[in-house]
């Protein structure tokens, strides 16, 4: 029987330069893996950097603050309860956004302007310790509007602040018999007699006649918008319309203060020490002088 020759395998002849190819695509994609998992692990990395970093300058509640506004003597006039309560309000508006970024600086900020207290938007920032400090202009109050047993504050806009107090005790000057009922906080207190007693306080404060003002009646009825002065001796000193409305059969602006600044001279007082003085006719009406 015919033995059986194994045949040989043909040997297979490869590509030398598809094999190199070949390489060098696999040295390629080892490459990109790798720096992807290397970028991916950097970022958590710093993620987790940052996030401790994060803890440990701003432990719990942030640290808020708010530049207070002062008068002339340096004396922060915002009473201590309304502080307290922006303060809270900011707290309040940072809880829930990621620490050092944005996100509680904007709801602070429109929490703000939505009080009523600030000209356009406040600006909120981050400080260096990880404290949120907000700085804004107040509007400062110029007045305060006698509704019932309460007065309400208005700034020289005539719109209406967030803080009442009990009548007579705003420290303000009051205005009595508006026509208007109260607008909400922030817009202006509607009717020309609220704007009309608000530039007559800018005129008497200009001209050093607003000391022994205490508050202006706006006038009911018929007399609905003429002004009288009350003093702090309860004295009334007619003035009129206000200095951008006058009235028919009334003296000028000018005339007015020139004779209030005459009685002040000649008395040391507005209202010359008497009940009632008129200073609207041609002649000015002086009556009434207590004993």
């Amino acid at each position: 029987m015919a033995k059986k020759t194994r045949s040989k395998a043909k040997k297979s002849h490869r590509d030398p330069d598809r094999a190199a190819r070949n390489r060098r695509t696999a040295i390629a994609v080892l490459l990109v893996v790798g720096g992807v998992a290397s970028f991916v692990g950097a970022s958590a990395g710093l993620d987790a950097i940052n996030n401790r970093a994060i803890t440990e300058l701003t432990p719990g509640d942030p640290v808020v603050a708010i530049a207070w506004p002062r008068d002339e003597r340096g004396q922060v006039w915002l009473p201590m309860l309304e502080r307290e309560r922006l303060s809270s309000l900011m707290l309040q508006a940072a809880s829930g956004g990621r620490a050092l970024s944005g996100e509680p600086l904007a709801e602070i900020g429109r929490a703000l302007t939505d009080t009523g207290w600030f000209e356009g938007t406040p600006t909120v920032r981050w400080t260096a310790e990880g404290h949120i400090h907000a700085e804004g202009r107040f509007r400062a109050p110029a007045a305060a509007v006698r509704i019932g047993p309460r007065e309400h504050l208005i700034d020289y806009q005539g719109r209406v602040l967030p803080l009442d107090y009990p009548a007579g005790a705003s420290n303000q000057i009051f205005l009595l018999n508006p026509s208007q009922p109260i607008a909400d906080v922030g817009s202006p207190w509607p009717g020309e007699d609220v704007r009309a007693s608000l530039d007559l306080i800018v005129l008497l404060q200009r001209e050093s006649l607003l000391e022994q003002v205490a508050g202006i009646d706006l006038g009911q009825g018929r007399q609905s918008g003429s002004l009288s002065i009350i003093t702090d001796r309860g004295a009334r000193v007619i003035w009129g319309g206000g200095p951008q409305h006058l009235r028919p059969a009334e003296q000028p602006t000018s005339v007015k203060l020139t004779r209030l600044r005459a009685l002040l001279d000649r008395t040391g007082r507005i209202d010359a020490s008497v009940d009632l003085v008129d200073l609207r006719p041609q002649q000015p009406l002086i009556e009434r002088r207590h004993d």
